[in-house]
């Protein structure tokens, strides 16, 4: 069982490589301070909010004939991958200077992004304009993600990060179906999001980078990942690609059984509540464990729970299924950045934990859509249970293979070779 945590793997595994060779590990970085953090989860809940509001307001489209059950699907892919754009190219463009100045303007073009929206209809309109909304969202992700995977305990710190910021997503995924969308229309969501985006702004201008490597600091040492990083990142999209391809349907399978929207709002409100305490947990206490053991087992249980979703009529076993659908949604994902940082101790595999489960979202929405019909989303979670299956599958192969590899002394994640070093950035 593992339980050192990152900052102590980068002491030990990288002890002969230098600090530009290790992009900076976080023992040889200023230590974040409490402000930093708070301002990076401040700006970070902005990305997480629409994320988890987003099957709400799409399926409140739906039921105001600006989209169909067809087209939920591309659209809420095409935001979903314009975060995993934006989160992928974002740590460069951010480290290149100006991060504060950068994740702001992108908050404010996210909040005129989402006032567009009120009046948008159809599926080209609204799939280009939450693809735009997506790529903002994803270059402030990065900005997150940069300031709190560099901290000494990354793992631990995404826990509690996932943690806190689903406080406002219980309150909103409880207040827009139940009370809010009915009384106000489906445009208040986008309301929501404009007005929290501007607050992102505020927050993104008292964040601080010093902490972070600067990517001048990245000369001498390039990295090839291995066979086993590209596994391990195929299993994290095809598992969240579970995850979207589910949750994208999880207001529609609950008005096609008959649940009503009471039911629905206390639902989504319960899963973004055990989501909170899945990640919580990881962050205290739960992140020393093995990755083998909860990711083949959460896998395997969130299969379970998608199929029950298809068919639990009663309010009760639909409010359970959410519940436990949402814990093991976060739960996870710390999970599966604890097995990138074993492969990859630099840290450089870590920070495509969050674009390689964004791509995972936005692929199972698509995936899924293309087997829901009319007058049935049922199918949706057959294709996201089969996701689960086979990631549970890959993680303990994975896992398996990594072992094998440590105690034979091979590599098991990465190469390093000499590369000129580059000039520092002006």
């Amino acid at each position: 069982m593992i339980r050192a945590s990152a900052s102590q793997s980068s002491t030990t595994d990288l002890a002969p490589m230098t600090h530009a060779a290790t992009t900076g590990s976080a023992s040889d970085q200023p230590g974040i301070t409490f402000g930093a953090i708070s301002a990076a989860m401040a700006f970070g809940t902005v990305v997480f909010l629409a994320m988890a509001t987003a099957p709400i307001m799409l399926g409140a489209l739906v039921s105001a004939g600006r989209l169909t059950d067809q087209t939920l699907g591309v659209v809420a892919m095409l935001e979903t991958l314009g975060i995993a754009l934006g989160a992928t190219v974002g740590p460069e463009f951010l480290r290149a200077g100006g991060l504060r100045t950068k994740v702001a303007i992108a908050c404010l073009v996210l909040a005129g992004l989402n006032a567009v929206c009120v009046s948008a209809s159809g599926a080209e309109q609204l799939g280009a304009l939450r693809c735009a909304c997506g790529l903002a969202e994803g270059l402030i992700l990065a900005g997150a993600n940069l300031i709190l995977t560099y901290s000494r305990n990354p793992e631990g710190m995404n826990g509690y990060f996932l943690g806190i910021t689903t406080a406002p997503q219980v309150v909103a995924t409880y207040v827009l179906p139940g009370y809010a969308i009915p009384r106000f229309g489906p445009n208040i969501g986008f309301e929501l999001m404009a007005a929290v985006s501007l607050c992102g702004a505020v927050a993104a201008l008292a964040a601080s980078t010093r902490h972070v490597p600067p990517r001048s600091a990245r000369q001498g040492q390039a990295l090839r990942w291995g066979p086993l990083a590209w596994a391990a990142m195929a299993a994290i999209v095809i598992q969240n690609a579970g995850v979207g391809a589910g949750y994208s349907y999880v207001v529609q399978i609950a008005k096609q059984l008959g649940v009503s929207d009471q039911v629905v709002g206390v639902s989504m409100a319960g899963l973004q509540a055990t989501a909170f305490l899945g990640a919580i947990l990881v962050g205290v206490w739960a992140w020393r464990y093995s990755q083998m053991v909860i990711l083949t087992a959460g896998c395997a249980l969130q299969a379970v729970v998608t199929l029950g979703l298809a068919h639990w009529n009663v309010p009760t076993a639909y409010l359970i299924g959410c519940c436990l659908f949402g814990m093991c949604w976060n739960a996870l994902l710390p999970y599966s950045l604890k097995l990138l940082l074993e492969l990859d101790p630099s840290r450089r595999l870590g920070l495509m934990n969050g674009p390689t489960s964004l791509a995972g979202l936005s692929v199972g929405p698509l995936v899924a859509s293309g087997f829901v019909r009319k007058a049935d989303v049922a199918p949706a979670f057959s294709v996201a249970a089969a996701f689960f299956v086979c990631s549970g599958v890959a993680y303990l192969a994975i896992n398996l293979a990594s072992r094998r590899s440590r105690a034979e002394g091979r590599d098991i994640g990465l190469e390093a070779h000499v590369l000129t070093p580059e000039a520092p950035t002006p």
